[in-house]
């Protein structure tokens, strides 16, 4: 099997990502079962964190991963979705999984995927799995998916789980209230573990604290590691932690990932216990090296473009708050969400700082069509066009540019495509 087979027998399983419909029958039994014709991998993992959260659960585990490869620690990362290639998922301490391997295991699994029916996030994991034990890593950090209780990555036992803001998304999946959302966040509470969350409101703090009793495990809902002369700036975030000169540096943007971080520093603080090799100075280092694509993140100077993955209201809430806070300027925002999401609570939010829009919609099957966005501009009054492509939604968008900065959100999906047709490729993501 080629790398181009390999994509397209990828295309070809069903994916929660393209049918959120078909959610509704998963169950886990499947893929245990079949875990366990292929030796149940998933055990034998060393020292699995699982992070589980509505927003920042991708640049915790980037984060936390980055940090522990600098301390030489072999570290697997897997995260999801993707902007550009399906490898961007599994890496070992910075580095994508190559084609070659990735190739390798998915023939291998094959003839067993076909046999229970994997879901596209099922089969990724699995080679995840086997990708990591194979390469001997010595700490595992898995990104949940989707929800916590169901996910394909909940089949492990973490020695550690870390939980961010729980906020509103994918509600008709997971409830529509914060309780219920929390009940399937806080499922990736396994016996005997850690649990870090911060940042909580009461009644989801409440169902965490409940789970984490019922499973014996400790829960730290409170910052272990004091930050002191924190500054935010374009770059980043500067700052140091008590008892330690050594100055810290952040390359991403925005005080919401301060709150990922200070759960990262807490976590680090926890597992350097026994590990002589991990020192502040080498976390420095590693998360002065963090790379998180489209977070956030300033593509072009000249022109001013930013590219963002917000898709939910929490998400518009930290995008709106480093334009206000940190460019302290308005926006021309290129945007397209999913058919799923509360797109007029995220359109209020970002109309705040924004002087017009662009609707748009992705190649993708769940892309809202543009003209309902148009419904959604009229309805609250706000300045916008619409174009039928991503690519001739920016084109649009910096015709009309000025002082403003464009920025490109609403979806993964939309964002991908905006790099793909501004010809910009993150650092190490590689076709």
């Amino acid at each position: 099997m080629n790398y181009r087979e390999a994509e397209r027998l990828l295309y070809s399983l069903i994916s929660y990502e393209r049918d959120k419909a078909k959610y509704q029958d998963f169950k886990l039994e499947r893929f245990k079962s079949f875990l366990r014709e292929i030796s149940s991998p998933q055990e034998k993992l060393s020292n699995v964190v699982l992070i589980a959260g509505t927003k920042g659960k991708g640049s915790t585990a980037t984060m936390l991963a980055s940090a522990l490869s600098a301390c030489g620690i072999k570290t697997g990362l897997f995260t999801s979705p993707h902007l550009l290639s399906w490898r961007e998922r599994i890496r070992i301490s910075g580095q994508m999984i190559s084609k070659k391997d990735f190739c390798q295991i998915l023939s291998s699994l094959l003839p067993k995927v076909k046999k229970y029916r994997l879901t596209f996030f099922e089969t990724l994991t699995a080679i995840a799995f086997l990708y990591f034990l194979r390469e001997k890593v010595e700490w595992t950090v898995l990104e949940v998916g989707l929800g916590g209780r169901l996910d394909a990555t909940n089949v492990v036992s973490p020695r550690l789980a870390i939980i961010t803001r729980i906020g509103f998304d994918h509600t008709e999946l997971l409830g529509e209230d914060l309780l219920s959302i929390a009940k399937e966040k806080a499922g990736i509470i396994h016996p005997n573990s850690l649990v870090i969350t911060f940042q909580q409101k009461p009644e989801v703090l409440a169902v965490i604290k409940k789970t984490a009793r019922e499973k014996e495990s400790e829960v730290i809902t409170e910052n272990l590691i004091s930050l002191k002369s924190l500054r935010l700036t374009k770059a980043g975030s500067q700052f140091k932690i008590k008892k330690n000169p050594h100055p810290f540096f952040l390359p991403l943007l925005g005080r919401h990932q301060v709150e990922n971080l200070e759960l990262v520093l807490s976590a680090l603080a926890r597992i350097k216990v026994g590990d002589e090799r991990i020192t502040w100075e080498k976390i420095g280092d590693g998360l002065a090296n963090v790379y998180v694509p489209a977070r956030c993140e300033l593509i072009s100077q000249h022109p001013e473009i930013m590219v963002d993955c917000a898709h939910n209201p929490d998400s518009c809430l930290a995008l709106r708050d480093v334009l206000k806070d940190i460019f302290k300027k308005k926006a021309i925002f290129v945007f397209g969400v999913a058919r799923d999401k509360k797109v007029e609570e995220m359109l209020k939010i970002l109309s705040d700082v924004g002087s017009s829009f662009v609707f748009t919609q992705a190649r993708h099957p769940r892309a809202l069509n543009r003209e309902i966005l148009a419904s959604y501009g009229e309805k609250l009054n706000i300045k916008f066009t619409t174009e039928k492509s991503v690519g001739q939604a920016i084109k649009t968008a910096l015709a009309q540019q000025k002082r403003e900065i464009v920025v490109i959100t609403g979806s993964f999906y939309v964002v991908g495509e905006g790099m793909n047709s501004l010809g910009y490729r993150p650092a190490g993501i590689l076709s």
